[in-house]
């Protein structure tokens, strides 16, 4: 899976396959990650505190051959919400909450 990148202004960004699927400030993501890729990444983070539970979301291991990416969404191999739509066409970009997301989930 690939790791978030920083970007200028104390934005991140977070791609999955080469792709976007999520732009917005880094303190939102963090703390709010909205797209399932972005979920995944920022669960995968073990908490500092023992006492704490740590539950990573449930995304399938291993990815796709990004010189031949899937159709529709790159995450939806991964993705626990992934349904029909996600391998037919790629997500358009949606504006929720002040940040640039791509995925079916937020449609409408």
């Amino acid at each position: 899976m690939s790791s978030p990148a920083r970007c200028p202004r104390g934005r991140r960004a977070g791609p999955s396959l080469g792709r976007i699927v999520e732009d917005g400030p880094t303190e939102a993501i963090v703390r709010a990650p909205l797209h399932p890729c972005s979920r995944a990444l920022v669960a995968a983070v073990p908490t500092p505190h023992p006492d704490q539970p740590y539950d990573p979301l449930p995304v399938k291991r291993g990815a796709p051959d990004a010189r031949n990416p899937p159709s529709g969404c790159r995450f939806r191999d991964r993705c626990p919400h992934a349904h029909a739509r996600c391998a037919a066409e790629e997500p358009a970009e949606r504006m929720v909450d002040g940040r640039r997301i791509f995925c079916h989930l937020f449609d409408g």
